[in-house]
């Protein structure tokens, strides 16, 4: 499951090769976590203990290609939050910006750019965490490239969920690069394994998870990095 990425090797690839099942796996083998404190503004609110990097955490659903993974059908990475449960949300919270981390993202010349779908939904509060339960409320694209490894990236996104009777979940989607023979891209989402609040999730059909698991239960420590900025309750939304 654990495969080394080189980036040199994937600029060189000109197509995708022959495709070998795909298989979740890490870009490397995990490394001590050296700790980020999450910056919180007035509003924000977040699961992560920390919000620091540690590479060979993030954990996607790919295929080799040489000796690289490319990403296998759509990654879906997610946070629920239970906005009155876990932080006293109970009117309306009007999200505005969500950061969310990338571990690597590697791409070739003929992509210069990954585009990253940041996608805002309620569910029903106490309703199970399946796609049939979420109701769109939000969403935008983040183009990101290879300048975004290692960091928290920014995206604004508008919408706005009512805490009295719903949670926020917050999902951004790496894109499926499989049936393109010209193009290949490979994504780690930003992790660690500091602590969480409350779990995050994978969805990844081409992989066989076809509804939002836990990393846990798939026997992984995965602490997606995130933070969500908006404002509740009165507040003014700062950034």
């Amino acid at each position: 499951f654990v495969d080394t990425m080189l980036s040199a090797l994937v600029l060189a690839l000109g197509v995708v090769g022959a495709q070998a099942n795909p298989s979740l796996g890490t870009s490397r083998p995990q490394v001590e976590n050296v700790g980020d404190a999450c910056q919180l503004n007035p509003g924000s609110i977040t699961q992560s203990t920390d919000c620091g990097i540690v590479a060979g955490t993030g954990l996607s659903c790919g295929y080799p290609v040489g000796n690289v993974r490319v990403v296998a059908g759509d990654n879906h990475f997610l946070r629920r939050f239970l906005l009155s449960a876990d932080h006293n949300i109970t009117s309306k919270y009007n999200v505005k910006n969500v950061q969310f981390g990338i571990e690597e993202i590697v791409l070739t010349p003929t992509t210069p750019q990954m585009p990253l779908a940041v996608n805002l939904y309620s569910i029903p509060t106490g309703a199970s965490m399946t796609s049939e339960n979420f109701v769109p409320v939000g969403n935008s694209t983040y183009k990101a490239d290879a300048s975004d490894s290692n960091s928290l990236a920014s995206c604004d996104v508008v919408g706005t969920v009512d805490g009295s009777t719903s949670d926020l979940v917050v999902e951004f989607v790496a894109p499926d690069y499989k049936a393109n023979t010209a193009q290949q891209g490979t994504f780690y989402p930003g992790a660690n394994t500091a602590g969480q609040t409350e779990p995050g999730y994978i969805y990844a059909p081409e992989c066989s998870i076809n509804e939002p698991t836990d990393f846990s239960a798939l026997g992984y420590t995965v602490d997606l990095a995130m933070v969500v900025n908006g404002a509740a309750n009165g507040q003014h939304f700062t950034l």
